[in-house]
């Protein structure tokens, strides 16, 4: 068979692209800016408060320990229900989401939270309408990996 030779020399190919740098967590808090913007006045007070990023919504920054450990167990399991047993990449999920493409059923996800933060922290795996191709899937197993 074919694919597995022509996956092989795909797959080497790729893993000679390096990941691009993982920002740091200093660099990604100091570059957050919230979509509102608030008018106090002397005391502090909210005047008035108005939405200044019309292209997205981004509140403001919220403490890990000022989020409810119920809405963190939540997410892992509606998100990443494997978190704490891989490193940034889930290969079960991956393998199940090909398998189900492969199949011609409807898509499925199969990228980690880790690999959801890697398209959000990397402005060229910034979601668009069309899905990402291979070269684009593979930068972000690469980059969550690193993060």
């Amino acid at each position: 068979m074919i694919l597995g030779p022509t996956l092989a020399v795909v797959l080497a190919f790729l893993g000679a692209i390096s990941p691009p740098p993982s920002p740091t967590f200093p660099t990604v808090r100091a570059a957050w800016r919230p979509s509102e913007a608030a008018l106090l006045d002397r005391h502090c007070e909210v005047l008035h408060d108005r939405r200044v990023d019309r292209a997205r919504r981004r509140l403001a920054w919220t403490s890990l320990d000022d989020v409810s450990p119920a809405l963190v167990m939540a997410v892992l399991a509606s998100e990443d229900r494997r978190f704490r047993e891989h490193a940034g990449v889930d290969p079960r999920a991956l393998t199940a989401a090909v398998l189900q493409r492969l199949r011609g059923g409807a898509p499925r996800g199969g990228s980690t939270l880790t690999m959801q933060l890697a398209g959000l922290l990397d402005p060229a795996l910034r979601r668009r309408r069309e899905p990402r191709g291979l070269a684009e899937k593979w930068r972000q197993i690469r980059l969550a990996q690193a993060l």
